[in-house]
């Protein structure tokens, strides 16, 4: 193999590893539009269906938390009026949930 490349031309000699460092630098690049591709598709998955998802999920969440607070609130001593709202707000709550 050094005596095939010891034979070479000086021409041939310079070319051959610039040759190879393009084409290394082209698959480099090929890699990398594709990588970029496959991060965008991704990314738009992520936007048009988990968090539309998450954004209901979390919601949902608060609701129930705030349920979970006025049905405790109902424990403790109150005037009717203020039982009654947090009844109200405790139906609400668990409806929307």
């Amino acid at each position: 193999m050094l005596r095939l490349f010891a034979d070479l031309a000086f021409r041939w000699k310079i070319a051959l590893p610039i040759i190879g460092l393009a084409v290394l630098l082209l698959l480099t690049g090929g890699l990398g539009v594709r990588g970029i591709s496959q991060e965008v598709e991704s990314s738009t998955r992520l936007t048009e269906r988990y968090l539309p998802a998450i954004s209901l999920l979390l919601n949902a969440d608060r609701d129930l938390y705030q349920a979970f607070v006025a049905e405790r609130s109902l424990l403790g001593a109150g005037s009717a009026a203020h039982l009654q709202a947090l009844r109200d707000s405790h139906a609400e709550n668990l409806q929307q949930a």
